[in-house]
């Protein structure tokens, strides 16, 4: 207990002094002789009676006001640990109120859209603030302020992807995810990859004589998420194979940049996205209890 608190160092290092001095004195005692003595058997009873009741009263107290000064920083650093935590637990909980009134703005905006061009760039963009705000509330309503369930994440955010492009009976999803925890500041680009690439399956993967299949799985190995995503459709062409300049390559690009992700895609009776990352494990992770 004392070694765990810096501020005790100095009190365990005067003890330790206090204890080699005394030993000195005890050494030193016998080599020139100091307890010889002539005084009664009695008396010196009596003296070294007193001598230990008096170590020991002294050491209690010494003992007594180290443990109380420690049990007092460890009751102020736990007060401030939970002030800290409520604190960031509230920014979470007002970044996602505050995307979601973002996103009621583009649901407004939508209605006054002319074209189909103006239309799509806003349901795009409403659902890239979408996958950020349910991070956030995740975190807020989890039971940890740095890390998110990923397990939980994926099949909300999919479900509402294939319910915003699509009727429910037109497509079957299918979701293996592992029960993973991923970092908040890792978190949020991976969340915006799966959007991107969901986006454009339930964009460009349909075909006229069967149903939209789409493949989500996340498979945690050691400290490596391995990520793949498919679908059912025609795949890329050459051309989109050369053409990287769009708004979706582009952000996956800076994405997988941001998450030292290897990725690639794939023509395998459909289009299929691969990813590869190394968690990176928060520190001081502290737990709260689950909001309502």
């Amino acid at each position: 207990m004392l070694l765990q608190r810096k501020e005790i160092y100095m009190h365990v290092i005067n003890l330790f002094a206090i204890y080699f001095l005394f030993l000195l004195t005890v050494i030193a005692g016998y080599i020139f002789k100091w307890f010889q003595t002539d005084l009664a058997l009695e008396t010196i009873a009596m003296v070294r009676t007193i001598n230990i009741s008096l170590s020991s009263s002294l050491t209690l107290v010494v003992t007594f006001i180290i443990i109380r000064q420690n049990l007092k920083q460890e009751l102020e650093l736990s007060a401030l640990l939970r002030q800290k935590e409520t604190l960031l637990a509230e920014v979470n909980h007002r970044v996602r109120n505050n995307m979601n009134v973002i996103t009621s703005l583009l649901n407004l905006k939508k209605e006054l859209c002319l074209t189909n061009e103006a239309l799509e760039a806003l349901e795009d963009s409403k659902n890239r603030i979408y996958s950020m705000a349910l991070i956030h509330q995740k975190v807020y309503m989890g039971n940890s302020i740095k890390d998110v369930n990923f397990q939980d994440y994926v099949n909300e955010l999919a479900n509402e992807l294939v319910n915003s492009y699509s009727a429910e009976d037109d497509v079957k999803l299918k979701i293996e995810v592992d029960d993973c925890f991923i970092a908040l500041d890792a978190a949020i680009p991976c969340s915006l990859i799966i959007n991107e690439v969901l986006t454009n399956a339930l964009k460009h993967a349909y075909m006229h004589d069967r149903a939209l299949e789409l493949c989500i799985s996340m498979k945690k190995h050691a400290d490596e998420i391995e990520m793949a995503i498919s679908d059912n459709g025609p795949g890329l062409t050459d051309y989109e194979r050369m053409n990287k300049d769009t708004l979706g390559m582009t952000l996956i690009d800076l994405l997988c940049s941001q998450l030292d992700a290897k990725y690639n895609f794939t023509n395998q009776n459909g289009l299929v996205f691969n990813m590869n990352f190394v968690l990176q494990k928060p520190k001081g992770i502290r737990t709260l209890g689950p909001r309502g």
